[in-house]
């Protein structure tokens, strides 16, 4: 009994030596980010390759543009080192990061997005939800369109996805590209598309379709993604972010890249 329970013990303070061991690493790890990317002089920083006008990869040119590449690129410059991108779908974005393989993800990372081994900066923009219908067709809210037939584009939040979901009664149809939304619309098919300010800007270019602003969505605050427990960095982020703001830029290569 008594060679039982000095096992029992061993084993217990082996537990504990390493859960002890374990923290240390972890501490030792934290806040190491700024320094490391400084020291290396890249920044890996994780993005999508087709969200224009965001971010998209030029096949022809070889190379990345977008509001969210200049703002990268600011970043970038602002810590004296080079860019290197990390292509990934929108759900790898938050994943690349938590698991090392990107130092920082940029994307259109909601504010709502925490829990998920991740730390964001503060937002450097924001989007509203549009609902693109017929011309004299108006639906300003959500819920203006229950019961009837709606199509959603695929680049919408999950936020989104959820609010839209709870409309009672009504059909959703989802859209990868916009081919065929113009043509749904005007047949009837669907009575409203829910989507983002581009794509509502892309579709009104005809006269027979009308953009509204969902007015009982709160607008989506986008931040960018960084390596948990490293605030030196998310803090050089931030200034950056808050410099671009002030001085008008962000809102400069908006209306520039959707113009």
């Amino acid at each position: 009994m008594k060679r039982i329970r000095k096992r029992i013990t061993a084993a217990v303070l082996l537990a504990a030596f390493c859960c002890v061991m374990m923290t240390g690493c972890g501490s030792q790890n934290t806040n190491q980010l700024y320094s490391q990317v400084k020291e290396r002089g890249i920044l890996t920083a994780a993005v999508l390759q087709d969200n224009a006008p965001y971010s998209w990869f030029d096949a022809q040119s070889g190379a990345y543009s977008g509001i969210e590449i200049d703002i990268l690129n600011a970043v970038a410059q602002s810590l004296g080192v080079t860019l290197n991108y990390y292509p990934t779908s929108q759900a790898g974005l938050t994943e690349a990061v938590a698991a090392g393989e990107a130092d920082i993800a940029i994307g259109r990372i909601l504010s709502t997005n925490s829990g998920q081994q991740v730390d964001l900066s503060t937002h450097y923009m924001t989007g509203s939800l549009y609902v693109v219908t017929a011309r004299g067709r108006f639906a300003w809210t959500m819920n203006a369109l229950e019961g009837e037939p709606i199509g959603l584009s695929r680049r919408l939040s999950s936020d989104a996805d959820l609010e839209l979901y709870t409309i009672d009664n009504t059909e959703r149809v989802y859209y990868d590209v916009l081919d065929t939304v113009e043509q749904d619309l005007l047949a009837g098919t669907i009575a409203g598309f829910f989507c983002y300010e581009e794509q509502a800007r892309e579709l009104i270019q005809t006269e027979r379709l009308q953009a509204q602003t969902i007015t009982d969505y709160t607008p989506e605050r986008y931040c960018i993604a960084v390596q948990q427990n490293n605030p030196d960095m998310t803090d050089a982020i931030n200034e950056v972010i808050r410099t671009l703001t002030e001085n008008g830029t962000i809102e400069s290569l908006i209306l520039s890249y959707r113009s």
